[in-house]
């Protein structure tokens, strides 16, 4: 008995469809581990820092330079008796010259405008976000077949560096 013509393709689209899901589960796997540990790093830094003192303390704005999307001031503060001068950056414009801003000081004498708790909880909450939806894709990807072929050529397609907008 031969084969007829009209099974081949079917079984090589098969075969191709199968083999394009098994590419995206393993590929899913791989970024659901590397994923899972920047997440990891997040969460740890996130609790490292929320467990450091910081002083608060009023600092004067003596200068305000800005350019597109950053502003580098100095300010002035007393510091355990000492008066300092800091240039520090920040996003905000609103930040006006003789106006009076609380900054932050850790134990190394590092000073930031940035509340490090808030930078803090947005970190543990980013690494929990990062985790939870690594293992969400990785389970998408091993309970529906056509996830896990569409993740596995859309990776191929990445891998050659083609571009969809082409």
């Amino acid at each position: 008995m031969t084969k007829s013509k009209t099974n081949t393709p079917k079984k090589l689209g098969d075969r191709i469809y199968g083999g394009m899901a098994s590419f995206g589960r393993f590929t899913s796997t791989l970024w659901a581990i590397i994923i899972s540990l920047i997440g990891i790093l997040f969460f740890y830094f996130g609790i490292k820092w929320i467990q450091m003192s910081y002083e608060k303390v009023d600092a004067k704005v003596i200068d305000v330079k800005c350019v597109p999307k950053t502003c580098n001031i100095n300010v002035s503060y007393t510091y355990k008796g000492k008066e300092e001068n800091r240039f520090l950056d920040t996003g905000s414009s609103s930040i006006s010259k003789g106006s009076t801003i609380t900054v932050y000081i850790d134990s190394e004498n590092q000073v930031t405008i940035n509340n490090p708790k808030t930078t803090s909880m947005i970190m543990i909450i980013a690494g929990v976000f990062l985790i939870l939806l690594a293992w969400f894709v990785y389970w998408i990807n091993q309970t529906y077949e056509f996830a896990a072929a569409g993740t596995g050529v859309g990776n191929v397609f990445n891998m050659w560096g083609w571009n969809w907008n082409e």
